[in-house]
């Protein structure tokens, strides 16, 4: 079941945009899509997923607040909610993730078409039983 935009916001109380979203609590809220500039990974059973960090032009870094901060909660053994935008102001939970293996860097283009440093985190699908 989709949620809006409001409802994503007053359930974490997290930041209003980007695919990282912060909140002052500690909280931290990822948002994938299809659509995203981000070229963010999702298995067919939407088990795993290869999450990119923020930071459209140039290569990306650790003293982004919003990539050091998700990079430290993985890192600490914390999992963290995954929502995919399935359409304007809906979005889906997908389930909570947790870190699946090393953080890694690859080379895509910028925003701007040039190649840059992209940090990748393989994230793996909390599964109840």
């Amino acid at each position: 079941m989709a949620i809006s935009h409001q409802k994503l916001y007053q359930t974490h109380q997290v930041s209003c945009s980007g695919g990282i979203r912060l909140g002052s609590n500690g909280q931290v809220v990822l948002i994938t899509s299809e659509e995203s500039v981000y070229q963010d990974e999702l298995t067919p059973c939407k088990n795993e997923c290869l999450f990119r960090a923020q930071g459209l032009v140039g290569d990306q870094s650790w003293t982004n607040p919003r990539n050091s901060r998700f990079r430290d909660l993985l890192l600490s053994g914390g999992s963290v909610p995954l929502y995919e935008k399935v359409a304007v102001n809906q979005y889906e939970l997908l389930g909570s993730y947790y870190l699946n293996g090393d953080i890694y860097t690859t080379t895509e283009p910028g925003e701007d078409g040039i190649d840059r440093t992209v940090f990748v985190f393989p994230l793996h699908r909390v599964i109840k039983s």
